[in-house]
């Protein structure tokens, strides 16, 4: 996961473009996980975007990503607002 994100963070800032910024926290412990590497691009395309468009016209975008324990999960922050509970129902 570790080297996927380093290798694929520079095409993820230009989808959102140079106003908001990444910040890329990995541990330095091996992350691994199994599956399509094409598909995990996209889901993360996705999240970059969706982070982009709850934001105005500029912001940040934190990832952080660890070895999964019981205790903690990985994250993707960023400093736009909240999703609201009303658009929850329509999923």
């Amino acid at each position: 996961m570790s080297s996927f994100l380093k290798d694929n963070v520079s095409h993820f800032k230009e989808l959102i473009g140079a106003a908001f910024t990444v910040d890329l926290n990995i541990k330095n412990e091996p992350l691994w996980i199994q599956g399509d590497s094409n598909y995990l691009k996209r889901v993360f395309q996705n999240l970059f975007g969706n982070s982009r468009d709850a934001m105005s016209a500029k912001g940040a975008i934190a990832i952080e990503c660890w070895a999964e324990r019981p205790e903690r999960r990985s994250e993707i922050s960023s400093s736009g607002f909240a999703i609201p509970a009303a658009a929850f129902r329509r999923i």
